[in-house]
C-alpha cells in the first residue's frame, strides 16, 4: 500500500484520536469499576462497622444487625460484635456480683444494727416501768436518761442507705431519711 504524504500525517491523526479516545474510555471504566468496588467492599461494610460502634456506645447490644458482609472486613465486624456481646454479659454478671456484695454486707451491718437498736427499745422500757424519774436526763423531759443511743443509730442507718444505691430499705427499721 503506497501512501501520500497528506494521508500519512492525517492517518497519524486518526490514530492518535483512537488512542486518545481508547485511553479515556479505559480510564473512566477503571474509574467507574474501582467506584463501584470499592464502595460495595469496602465502605459499606466499614459504614456497618460503624453503625455497629455506634449502637455499642449507646448500650443497645440487642439491636445490632445480624447479617454481615463476607470479607475480611465482615469477619472483623462479627468478631467485634461477639466481642460487644461477651463484655456485655460480663459487666452484667459484675454488676450483679457488686449488688450481692453490697447486700451482703448491708446485711452484716444491718444485724447488729438491729440488736443495738432492740436492745435500746428494751432499756427505755424497762427504764421506764422502773419509774426513773425524766429530771435525771441530761437531755431534758423529752428522753429518759442514756437514751441517745437511738440517735446515734439512726446516722449509721442514714449512712448505710443513703451511700448505697443497690440496697432497699426494709419496711420495719430505725431509719428515717433526713431531710
Amino acid at each position: 500500500v503506497i501512501f501520500e504524504v497528506p494521508d500519512i500525517v492525517q492517518y497519524q491523526n486518526e490514530l492518535r484520536l483512537i488512542h486518545l479516545i481508547s485511553v479515556i474510555v479505559v480510564s473512566v471504566l477503571l474509574v467507574f469499576i474501582i467506584d463501584v468496588t470499592t464502595t460495595r467492599l469496602i465502605m459499606r461494610p466499614l459504614e456497618q462497622m460503624m453503625e455497629i460502634i455506634k449502637y455499642a456506645e449507646a448500650g443497645n447490644l440487642e439491636s445490632l444487625p445480624q447479617s454481615y458482609t463476607s470479607g475480611e472486613i465482615g469477619r472483623i465486624t462479627l468478631s467485634l460484635v461477639r466481642m460487644l456481646r461477651q463484655l456485655g454479659e460480663s459487666h452484667s454478671k459484675r454488676i450483679a456480683a457488686l449488688g450481692q456484695l453490697a447486700a451482703g454486707v448491708a446485711h452484716e451491718i444491718r444485724n447488729p444494727l438491729n440488736s443495738i437498736g432492740m436492745t435500746a427499745q428494751y432499756l427505755k422500757d424497762v427504764l421506764l416501768k422502773c419509774c426513773i424519774s425524766l429530771l435525771d436526763s441530761p437531755h431534758g423531759k423529752d428522753e429518759p436518761y442514756g437514751f441517745c443511743i437511738q440517735p446515734s443509730l439512726q446516722v449509721f442507718w442514714n449512712i448505710l442507705y443513703q451511700q448505697s444505691p443497690f440496697l432497699q430499705v426494709p419496711e420495719q427499721s430505725f431509719y428515717i431519711p433526713i431531710p
